[in-house]
């Protein structure tokens, strides 16, 4: 799952975008049980195509929905 707050052209000058990307660690790492309903959830931001900062989270399944109905809550917000 990739979230984006991509802009237009026109409106990307000197702005900043961010992704947010959620990585499922069991399927990088089968058959390892410690990386089982483990989730990495990282955001990047981007100036141009330059990135500029990138922070991570690992949280269980129980967790990835509960954030994920944050992050929808925000954007929602924002748009």
């Amino acid at each position: 799952m990739v979230t984006s707050n991509d802009l237009s052209p026109s409106e990307n000058k000197n702005k900043v975008r961010w992704v947010i990307e959620v990585i499922d660690l069991y399927k990088q790492h089968p058959g390892e049980s410690r990386y089982e309903d483990r989730y990495s959830i990282v955001r990047k931001s981007y100036k141009d195509e330059s990135l500029i900062e990138s922070q991570t989270i690992i949280v269980n399944r129980k967790n990835l929905f509960q954030i994920k109905d944050k992050i929808d809550t925000v954007l929602n917000e924002c748009m």
